[in-house]
């Protein structure tokens, strides 16, 4: 805060208020002819002292249209007749006097005919009798059918009757003020009709905007904001306010002589950047004017309009302030005025709306969740993105300038931001620290020990985002979050080191961002079960090996179970032999490659494929020299639960009958789960589509089991098939398969086999079918 320090009032604050305001407010809806019509009648009752031109002005908005309530109830009779309590008359309902423009904050409504408040809304009707109430750092803007506004401050209740003629049968819209303020906004348009505004101690007519107040002790202030002159009347004497003028009227005594109003402070120069924050917090506005003589305090008023028709906030600032400070500001466009109010507490007329540009840059943990920013620097975890707002460049301290920025180290940041024009503001966010520790004993050559760390922070992030890296002669299992804790399982070889060293990081995108490390001893096996100081064991699950022999054997007309939860680099050599009735044998040799980065859920995967024997007719099984490509994404690898998603597609390089001849996509979902350290129930669900009118049409589904009787040895099972269009016709293709698998360090080996179950089945894939699968693979 520059200067004074300002005391925040929220929207629609205005001068001191300790009880409610109730204005009533009466627009004069009045016509000289209107032609013929049907009317909406309703009951009216007529109340003790009521009389048919009191009715009148009341509910019909003029005390000469008392013939009109003897035309809808004739047993009346001539005048003069006496209206008894409790009769109930038939009275043409007028048309709502006034509507809601906007409402900012918590604002009521009540009409006639409802028991209790509810929320008001903008564009909402206001009929005679509505009672609109505005709470504490709320506001509204009401506008009648003169098109002339009234701007409600927080703390008010206003009651919208009817019109009246005064002033010789003079159209006016009227309103009552007990206590509080309200600021008119009538303009300089045709055709509306003076605000006559009365208090506890005046009445006011006002033909342009003004600001009318009245203090606790009863005393009206009236400030003539407008061009024409305004009158007020009280104690028998009646004053004319000259534009830019204000008077004091205390309870009981004539209105004082006319005082000039304060001049409106004029902006100072702009010297700060660009007006940036946080989404989820807003921004902070800081802005700098000059003292103006005699002024007591300063209103600031800011607004999403540029006529400061919907406040976002206000405030209140000393006679000695000559800077503010504004916080939690949208994203957009604000305007900004600041008023002078004198000793006698007379506001004086603002100084011109001026325009600020806001930006709002957003805070990405690892993992994809948004931050929640709270406090001076929101506090976020190392890896954290900060995205900078549109139209801007950001820097961590004298780094290079981007749209995104990596937060690194722990401790509080200085981000730079820099627009086109290279006005330059700083951003401050606190990066925690993340201790890395573990109660531990050693580690087990030969074995898998598991480890649980401690990263003492306030919150984990996903495990997906979470990496544990060793030395050579260590391999580290893929970490889970349990609770506050990462869990992981390593494993060291016979031959490794008496200690190894982990580091722990979190992965930002492709980049890793080291978090803490942990030195940990390794000794020798002792029997054949574990040491007695290793960690109990979690909960969750061990991700071990599954079987996935048939789906890394690719096959256009099926779709095997596969590892969705694995990463890293494979490559691996794969032959099919498979044989149908009446068909030679057909030998089937193809390559294939799969990546993922590290930290990046995103996977790629390229194959191709030769027949070395026969090459059968039918169109699922051929794709001689045909290529695949596959682009999928992970998303889900927590615990015991895995998912991905993935789009393939057959490329075939040569025209039928050996090659497809056509493009076949495959798209597929497979998910797996893991209840138990030796099992894994997998599913897999997609289409076969060719890109062709007469092509296959099919959806296509795969279901496992497998078991892990070892930790390097898995045993598969799955039940395979399609239904829908094939290429030789409609109908449904049903398979059972299984293999096994093994795993030693990075070299793999699985043997699979497949059987028919139905003819598609037979002629698509084969009477039976047998896979070999070769692979190098780097996690």
């Amino acid at each position: 805060m520059i200067g004074a320090r300002p005391r925040r009032r929220g929207l629609g604050a205005d001068l001191a208020l300790v009880s409610p305001a109730l204005v009533s407010l009466a627009l004069a809806s009045l016509t000289l002819a209107s032609p013929a019509r049907a009317q909406e009648l309703f009951d009216y009752t007529v109340r003790p002292g009521d009389s048919c031109r009191a009715i009148a002005a009341r509910v019909l908005g003029d005390a000469d249209a008392y013939p009109q309530i003897h035309a809808h109830n004739p047993e009346l009779g001539p005048m003069p007749h006496r209206l008894a309590p409790g009769t109930v008359l038939r009275l043409p309902r007028p048309s709502p006097p006034a509507r809601i423009v906007s409402v900012q904050r918590r604002v009521d409504r009540r009409t006639p005919d409802a028991a209790t408040f509810a929320d008001a809304r903008a564009g909402q009707a206001l009929p005679r009798g509505t009672q609109v109430r505005t709470h504490d750092a709320a506001s509204a803007e009401i506008a009648f059918e003169d098109r002339s506004l009234v701007q409600v401050r927080q703390r008010t209740l206003v009651i919208i009757y009817g019109g009246q003629r005064r002033l010789a049968s003079r159209p006016v819209t009227r309103a009552e003020l007990e206590s509080g303020a309200l600021r008119s906004r009538l303009g300089e348009l045709a055709g509306r009709r003076p605000l006559e505004v009365e208090t506890p101690s005046s009445r006011a007519s006002l033909d342009g905007d003004a600001v009318v107040s009245v203090g606790e002790d009863g005393t009206s202030r009236v400030a003539n904001h407008g061009r024409r002159a305004a009158t007020v009347e009280a104690g028998g004497r009646t004053i004319t306010l000259p534009a830019g003028t204000g008077t004091v009227v205390r309870r009981g005594e004539q209105p004082a002589q006319p005082r000039r109003l304060l001049a409106a402070p004029r902006w100072r120069a702009e010297s700060s950047g660009p007006v940036i924050g946080f989404v989820g917090r807003g921004a902070t506005l800081r802005g700098g004017f000059d003292a103006v003589r005699g002024a007591d305090r300063y209103r600031v008023e800011v607004s999403s309009e540029p006529d400061g028709a919907e406040l976002l906030t206000t405030l209140e600032l000393g006679g000695r302030a000559s800077a503010f400070e504004a916080s939690g500001l949208p994203e957009g466009t604000v305007y900004v005025s600041i008023a002078s109010i004198d000793r006698h507490g007379l506001e004086g007329r603002r100084s011109p709306w001026r325009a600020f540009t806001v930006r709002l840059a957003r805070l990405v943990e690892p993992g994809g969740a948004a931050a929640e920013p709270d406090g001076v620097a929101p506090r976020v975890w190392p890896g954290t993105w900060l995205v900078a707002p549109r139209g801007l460049d950001c820097a961590d301290g004298d780094g290079p300038m981007s749209g995104i920025v990596t937060l690194r180290g722990r401790g509080r940041h200085e981000v730079r931001c820099q627009d086109r024009r290279g006005a330059e503001t700083r951003l401050p966010v606190e990066v925690i620290e993340v201790a890395v520790r573990a109660d531990l004993g050693a580690l087990v050559r030969d074995r898998r020990t598991e480890l649980r760390i401690d990263l003492a922070a306030p919150r984990v992030p996903p495990a997906s985002v979470l990496r544990v890296s060793a030395p050579a002669g260590f391999q580290v299992e893929r970490p889970r979050v349990s609770g506050p804790d990462l869990v992981v399982d390593v494993w060291a070889s016979p031959d490794a080191p008496p200690q190894a060293e982990l580091t722990v990081s979190v992965a930002a995108g492709s980049e890793l961002v080291p978090l803490g490390s942990l030195v940990v001893p390794v000794r020798d096996p002792d029997g054949s079960h574990p040491p007695d100081d290793a960690p109990a064991p979690d909960d969750a699950p061990t991700p071990g090996p599954v079987h996935e022999g048939l789906g890394a054997a690719l096959w256009p007309s099926a779709l095997g179970l596969r590892d969705e939860r694995r990463g890293g680099f494979g490559a691996w050599i794969y032959g099919i032999l498979a044989e149908a009735p009446g068909d030679e044998p057909q030998l089937r040799l193809g390559v294939a490659a799969r990546a993922q980065l590290p930290g990046v859920p995103l996977r790629v995967m390229f194959a191709g494929q030769l027949d070395a024997l026969a090459r059968p007719a039918p169109v699922g099984r051929r794709g001689d020299a045909d290529l695949y490509g596959e682009l999928g994404l992970r998303l889900l690898d927590e615990g015991a639960w895995g998912a991905a998603v993935d789009l393939g597609a057959w490329i075939p390089t040569r025209g039928e009958p050996d090659s497809l001849g056509r493009v076949r996509l495959t798209p597929s979902v497979a998910a797996s789960w893991r209840p138990f350290t030796l099992l894994a129930v997998r599913t897999r669900q997609g289409a076969i589509v060719d890109a062709t009118d007469t092509g296959a049409r099919l959806w296509a589904w795969a279901l496992g089991v497998d078991l892990v009787p070892l930790e390097w040895l898995a045993i598969g099972a799955e039940l395979d098939g399609s239904i829908g269009r094939f290429a030789e016709g409609d109908g449904a293709a049903l398979a059972v398969g299984g293999g096994v698998e093994g795993r030693w360090g990075l070299f793999e080996a699985a043997l699979s086999a497949r059987a028919a179950l139905t003819d598609e089945a037979r002629v698509t894939q084969g009477e039976w079918s047998f896979a070999l699968t070769l692979r190098l693979w780097a996690q």
